[in-house]
């Protein structure tokens, strides 16, 4: 069950619980915090019945193609200039 309440001029407190766990959290809109607790009950009923999401802790996250090809770019270019110049760069 998720509760919202108002924490003052511009916060809003959720509070979300679900097979004995809680959570809560603040938003800065009450549309925020209603948004935030759907989601976070939805992953408690998920992980209550098993269900948990593709990517854990054990299998780090995919870099998009451009940040893994701008780094291997990188790389290149400062392995050219320390063959050139018989200097290491770091």
């Amino acid at each position: 069950m998720a509760y919202i309440r108002e924490l003052g001029k511009d916060r809003w407190r959720a509070q979300v619980e679900r097979a004995g766990v809680r959570r809560s959290a603040v938003r800065e809109t009450r549309r925020a915090a209603e948004d935030w607790a759907a989601r976070e009950e939805a992953a408690l009923l998920d992980a209550k019945r098993g269900v948990y999401p593709a990517n854990t802790l054990t299998q780090p996250p995919v870099q998009p193609p451009a940040v893994a090809a701008s780094f291997v770019a990188g790389m290149y270019f400062r392995l050219r200039i320390q063959a050139a110049t018989g200097s290491r760069l770091l």
